[in-house]
């Protein structure tokens, strides 16, 4: 079963059926429940950005959780971080064509090393595949949230997480973080990100893979 939304709710499916789903939480997932890649189009325009001497972080969307504005105030109000935000007045950028809020979009992220990543109504980060597409860096605030192929992929390598009990400090994790890796690091991550979401993450990816989640399971998706 394919669930993508941005509910949370229990399924009311047996433990026989496997549930690819996109929204829920850690700490209440079922042994059945497997975290769906939220595939987005490859925009990817071939750039790796230098490491630079303070952190720059990018975030274009709306503010539909309270804890995306307590978060991005943090990481604005410190002044070692370079904040590129662009807030939308609602979800898919009410008010502006959706040719330039697209292009905005992808251009933000491009433009910074890390990308922001919070839930939104649901509890995942749609963001945080489209960072990885582009060869980003996500700073994801943890909210028991369950990420793709997390039984495969350490996500501690490809990205900051930050948990949510900690966001009151995570200006600081994110410069400590970006002054930990050499300009050689930061590069490989970037080249990292671009490879596990072209394998992972994309359609194809998630095919291809598949079989690790329905195993010798007799019942199909």
């Amino acid at each position: 079963m394919i669930f993508n939304d941005d509910s949370s709710a229990p399924l009311d499916v047996g433990d026989e059926c496997i549930v690819l789903r996109t929204s829920f939480y850690k700490s209440k997932k079922e042994n059945h429940e497997y975290a769906m890649p939220t595939f987005s189009a490859d925009l990817f325009d071939g750039s790796i950005l230098e490491k630079d001497m303070v952190p720059s972080v990018s975030f274009c969307g709306g503010i539909t959780h309270p804890l995306r504005l307590n978060t991005l105030q943090i990481l604005h109000d410190n002044s070692d971080i370079n904040c590129n935000f662009i807030l939308r007045n609602g979800f898919w950028a009410p008010g502006v064509s959706k040719d330039v809020a697209i292009r905005e979009f992808n251009e933000n992220i491009r433009n910074s090393l890390y990308g922001f990543c919070c839930r939104g109504a649901g509890n995942f980060s749609y963001r945080f595949g489209e960072v990885l597409s582009h060869g980003r860096i996500p700073v994801l605030v943890d909210t028991d949230c369950v990420l793709p192929f997390d039984h495969k992929i350490n996500w501690n390598e490809h990205a900051l997480i930050v948990h949510e009990n900690d966001v009151g400090e995570i200006a600081n994790i994110l410069i400590d973080f970006h002054k930990s890796k050499s300009p050689s690091e930061i590069t490989k991550i970037q080249e990292e990100n671009r490879k596990v979401w072209r394998e992972y993450l994309t359609p194809l990816g998630f095919v291809k893979h598949i079989g690790e989640f329905i195993g010798g399971n007799k019942y199909a998706l």
